[in-house]
């Protein structure tokens, strides 16, 4: 539940809005100011919103949230919460997998030098402005084999245009679920039943012992 008091012709009124689907609330903290924001769940178009309900701007007195969604209210935000949580976890998982590193395995992709190579990565250069954009260069080895102390097969090629091989192996999907899920159980706190959580739990242990057999 959200109060905000609207002030009027030397008066006020208070507003009350968000019965039953506010879910937790928040500080916003500004260089000089501070904002207070309640995220309450929109039913008729299953998104969350920040509203905020109170700042240092101006005068709120009488201005407050109160957290007391629901329970089957807080369900569907906690579902659609761990969607979100989740789809950042396999976005960030992505990113670390594809980031090129010593000793990763590449394939050069694009470029005039050494495409459709494969190799390992041995060296990864300073960073550089070229045209505008940063530029980064990476030796790549094709072998063992060393000559005084050097690899002897070797390719110095734009990180921009490698492609890390095999980050999609193994791929831990139904853990970043489990992450992901988790994540908003603690984000709603005592909103959800032992019952459900518990419920929640145990759906992941089955998953992952499908997962560990496959």
């Amino acid at each position: 539940m959200i109060q905000q008091r609207l002030h009027r012709n030397g008066g006020h009124e208070d507003k009350v809005t968000h019965v039953g689907c506010t879910l937790y609330t928040y500080e916003r903290n500004g260089y000089h100011d501070s904002d207070w924001y309640a995220v309450v769940y929109n039913q008729g178009t299953d998104t969350l919103e920040h509203v905020e309900f109170a700042s240092t701007r101006h005068n709120c007195d009488g201005c407050f949230a109160e957290v007391d969604a629901l329970p089957e209210i807080a369900e569907a935000a906690h579902k659609l919460m761990t969607e979100e949580n989740y789809k950042a976890l396999v976005e960030r998982e992505k990113a670390n997998r594809q980031q090129v590193q010593i000793s990763s395995k590449v394939k050069v992709v694009k470029g005039r030098t050494a495409k459709g190579n494969v190799g390992f990565v041995f060296w990864i250069g300073a960073r550089q402005r070229f045209g505008g954009n940063e530029v980064r260069k990476i030796g790549i080895r094709y072998s063992d084999k060393m000559v005084d102390g050097k690899w002897a097969d070797v390719d110095f090629v734009y990180m921009h245009n490698v492609e890390v091989c095999g980050w999609e192996e193994g791929f831990p999907l139904v853990y970043l679920h489990k992450v992901a899920n988790s994540q908003a159980r603690d984000r709603l706190g005592s909103l959800l039943s032992e019952e459900y959580c518990q419920q929640q739990v145990d759906s992941y242990e089955s998953l992952e012992k499908l997962e560990s057999v496959s």
